[in-house]
């Protein structure tokens, strides 16, 4: 599917390093070029589908948007 996601620059994923207590197990972050890009991102139907039929169902989601200047 990345291949399809044009508009995402890079892409970790990693589990937490355990230093704090109550943190996720683990983070997903992905970088875009800018807001549209993630608007773009964030409305794309193959996005959604992975994101309501395997990540939803599975786990508890929390997600930030923030820019680097």
């Amino acid at each position: 599917m990345l291949d399809r996601l044009d508009m995402v620059r890079t892409w970790s994923l990693g589990r937490d390093a355990g230093l704090r207590e109550g943190n996720a197990d683990m983070a997903l972050v992905v970088d875009m070029d800018d807001a549209d890009a993630f608007r773009r991102y964030s409305a794309d139907a193959g996005h959604r589908q992975v994101l309501n039929e395997l990540i939803l169902p599975a786990c508890t989601r929390t997600g930030a948007q923030f820019e680097i200047d």
